[in-house]
């Protein structure tokens, strides 16, 4: 007993609802079909078609809970659900006291959804129209129902009746709770019978909204051209129609690029906007048409960007391979040099008492060339015999000597000159008899200390070849000047 007069009063404030409006339609959406898609998919589309169907005004709507206790109450055989055919779908509207009912179905086919709608009259059980959109995702399904009550709503004139006429003052009873503005225009018709029995509607002036109120509007006749004096009689219950005021804005249309790249999880950027990482399956954007500037990047690789230009509903895919950066690795080469060395003292006294005026002997180095800085390390021996006739006695010089250097070395080519700067821990050995003989030498006597600064200069030729120059510092009587010609046996 409580769920029948439950379900009486849903009824009763239905109809209280539109009592104001005698022409405002009752219409009922019923459940879409889905077709490849959820039927959670199907039964949103279907509550966002509902409420922006309310949202135009035009219309008095259940919404699905209501619908549901009154099929329940009404019909133990029927069910919002169950009912699929169009003849069972008109039964329920009309268990509903509707008198409009929308079906139809949400599809999707080759990535592509539709929504599918046909507007009926339960009286006749005929369509009086249909209407379909498409868009690319499901997203887009909020979209495409907003713009098909659109098109339901132009296409069902607001429907009303004059209820007043004092003078200019013209009152219909349609109103702002019924998506009435100020500035509409209505079509003033008149019900005559000009053959017995047959009524029919004809346009007696058209009006425009001066004024609206909740549940009524002030309505002006409009007077133009030759009947600009002729004067407009609109009497009571006349029936007033509204235009297609309604502008059923274009469903926004996209483009979708899909993006793949190499290394995979590159950084998408579109328009300075980050979009997101793109894996393997590739990153789906979707874009308005026309022009775009598409970047992809990824660390330690080198960034590529194109502009592109998309077409509406167009499906296009950006391959991006991004080349490695490498990242400058600085110059480097070992030194392990060896080779012949020949010391030129620089006092001329010494140097006359010297074989051939020079010692000779070998060098030895260890270090590298980084960037542009070299560092080595190293130690020489050069030996010279001394003539009786020049030598005080003496028979021969050794020279022996630990060194430690730093310098630049610009790389030009396949040439590596350097410039260094060093210090060396030096001895001259004097002896009266040959040494490599095993006699006696002058010990202690015949040493003489010879270490200090030293500049040098020389290069590298394709890292093999080495060919330097020494000149000490600072030492007025043992002072030399050494060439070195050798190999650098880290180079092989």
């Amino acid at each position: 007993m409580v769920v029948r007069l439950a379900v009486a009063a849903l009824i009763g404030l239905w109809n209280l609802s539109a009592a104001h409006a005698a022409e405002r339609l009752r219409v009922v959406v019923h459940e879409l079909d889905a077709n490849g898609v959820s039927p959670q998919v199907a039964r949103v589309v279907s509550e966002q078609l509902r409420s922006k169907l309310i949202e135009t005004r035009r219309f008095v709507v259940p919404e699905r809970e209501k619908m549901e206790a009154v099929v329940a109450e009404q019909s133990v055989s029927l069910s919002l659900l169950a009912c699929s055919s169009q003849e069972c779908a008109i039964e329920l509207g009309r268990i509903l006291q509707a008198n409009k009912m929308v079906v139809g179905s949400v599809s999707l086919l080759n990535q592509t959804y539709s929504i599918n709608t046909r507007f009926l009259d339960l009286e006749t059980g005929a369509a009086e129209f249909s209407a379909e959109e498409k868009c690319q995702t499901a997203d887009d399904l909020f979209l495409a129902a907003e713009r098909l009550a659109a098109r339901i709503a132009a296409s069902v004139p607001q429907r009303g009746t004059v209820t007043a006429v004092s003078g200019e003052n013209i009152i219909i009873d349609l109103g702002a709770l019924d998506g009435v503005s100020t500035g509409m225009q209505f079509r003033v018709l008149r019900r005559v019978e000009r053959v017995q029995g047959y009524w029919e509607e004809e346009q007696v002036a058209l009006a425009v909204v001066t004024s609206v109120q909740p549940t009524w509007s002030r309505i002006e006749p409009q007077r133009a051209g030759l009947n600009f004096m002729r004067p407009v009689s609109i009497q009571q219950n006349d029936i007033v129609v509204g235009v297609q005021s309604i502008t059923v804005d274009e469903l926004p249309r996209y483009a979708f690029l899909s993006v793949y790249s190499r290394p995979v999880g590159a950084e998408v950027y579109v328009d300075n906007l980050f979009q997101g990482r793109a894996p393997e399956s590739g990153l789906e954007v979707r874009l308005t048409p026309g022009k775009h500037t598409v970047r992809v990047s990824a660390p330690a690789h080198r960034t590529e960007e194109r502009s592109i230009e998309l077409r509406p509903d167009e499906r296009r895919s950006f391959n991006a391979t991004l080349q490695p950066r490498l990242r400058r690795i600085p110059f480097r080469m070992q030194v392990l040099t060896g080779g012949y060395v020949q010391d030129r003292p620089a006092n001329a006294a010494f140097r006359s008492r010297l074989e051939n005026e020079r010692m000779n002997g070998a060098r030895v180095g260890i270090g590298r060339v980084y960037s542009v800085f070299m560092s080595e390390a190293g130690g020489s021996w050069t030996h010279a015999n001394m003539p009786a006739d020049r030598s005080f006695g003496l028979n021969e010089v050794h020279n022996l000597s630990l060194h430690a250097q730093g310098g630049i070395s610009p790389r030009l080519g396949w040439v590596l000159p350097y410039v260094a700067l060093g210090y060396e821990f030096s001895r001259f050995y004097f002896n009266d008899q040959n040494v490599f003989e095993g006699q006696q030498s002058l010990g202690d006597a015949g040493k003489v200390g010879n270490s200090g600064w030293y500049w040098g200069a020389g290069a590298f030729l394709g890292h093999w070849f080495h060919v330097g120059l020494r000149q000490t510092i600072g030492r007025p009587e043992t002072d030399f000047r050494s060439l070195t010609i050798g190999v650098n046996l880290a180079g092989f």
